[in-house]
């Protein structure tokens, strides 16, 4: 899960796979606190968390934008627009309660697994990884 441009692990997982998640997280840095203080992280060089947030506040607006202009072409406009940014899980947890739109996006992000997620956009479990 991101918010504003923090990662966090979502608490609906399994306590096994809660824990490799953090060991992820932590593996490949994404446990910063972002801020551009210097005296937070002041090594820190890493300023993904800040095209993360920008990403979220993108998809936040088009949600928003959606909600006042619903259309097809707007809806193709904004996967297009969710394409050339990146991050497709702020997409999809922007989306969330729009079935619509994660089914767009599933499909608009070339290289998706499809059958990993369910009739409703959900994430489908799976054992060690197999279907």
């Amino acid at each position: 899960m991101l918010r504003a441009g923090r990662i966090e692990v979502n608490p609906n997982l399994e306590q096994g796979h809660r824990h490799m998640a953090l060991k992820m997280i932590k593996l490949v840095g994404l446990d910063k606190e972002p801020s551009d203080n210097p005296n937070v992280n002041a090594e820190q060089k890493d300023r993904r968390w800040r095209e993360r947030r920008d990403a979220w506040q993108v998809a936040k607006r088009a949600l928003d934008r959606l909600k006042r202009n619903d259309s097809i072409d707007f809806r193709e406009q904004i996967v297009e627009t969710a394409i050339a940014r990146g991050y497709f899980s702020i997409w999809m947890s922007v989306f969330i309660n729009d079935l619509e739109m994660l089914k767009l996006l599933l499909r608009g992000f070339i290289g998706t697994a499809i059958e990993c997620y369910d009739d409703n956009g959900n994430y489908l479990k799976r054992d060690q990884g197999a279907f």
